[in-house]
């Protein structure tokens, strides 16, 4: 599985509620809530995300994992050695970012006992689009999960039909790995 799914990821991260309120013409005020969860997320300083790619008819497995600890992003694919990239150098990749659109609020639900809004809506990183859903605690506006099906792909590293699950945690002492 090609690697490409990881940058794309991270750097849907970087698309803020401010940045993209900012004179910019694909910004979809009705996922307004989903990027200020992405933001509060994206300057918490030090969290984990694990991202599991599931193929129709088959397990979960985990590709990735990425660790925030203020100033680097360390991140690994499923079986590889961990790499960092310093914060700046990701905020130059902005330029060509994931966006939501059409974005609609759904039924609360609970995730590993925290109590979650969710927000579904179309997510795109032209040329690849996917469905998705979003968990974010009612408590601190954080994500939980993130979720993608994906219905158009093109060298993304999952195919058509594939589900990525991107698992939030906010560990403050978990050292970075390398």
């Amino acid at each position: 599985m090609k690697s490409a799914l990881i940058p794309a990821l991270a750097l849907s991260l970087l698309v803020t509620a401010e940045t993209a309120r900012a004179g910019d013409p694909n910004y979809d005020p009705d996922c307004h809530d989903l990027l200020a969860a992405y933001d509060k997320t994206r300057n918490t300083s030090r969290y984990q995300e694990v991202i599991y790619v599931q193929r129709p008819g088959k397990p979960p497995e985990q590709h990735s994992e990425e660790r925030w600890d203020g100033i680097n992003r360390y991140w690994k694919v499923a079986g590889g050695a961990w790499t960092r990239q310093y914060r700046d150098m990701l905020q130059s990749m902005v330029n060509n970012v994931p966006r939501f659109y059409g974005c609609r609020r759904q039924a609360d639900e609970d995730v590993g006992g925290t109590a979650a809004i969710t927000i579904t809506g179309d997510w795109r990183y032209e040329p690849n689009f996917a469905i998705a859903k979003a968990w974010i605690s009612k408590q601190n506006g954080k994500l939980l999960k993130v979720e993608r099906t994906f219905n158009v792909v093109r060298d993304y590293g999952v195919e058509s039909g594939d589900t990525a699950t991107e698992h939030f945690t906010y560990d403050r002492d978990q050292k970075p790995p390398m």
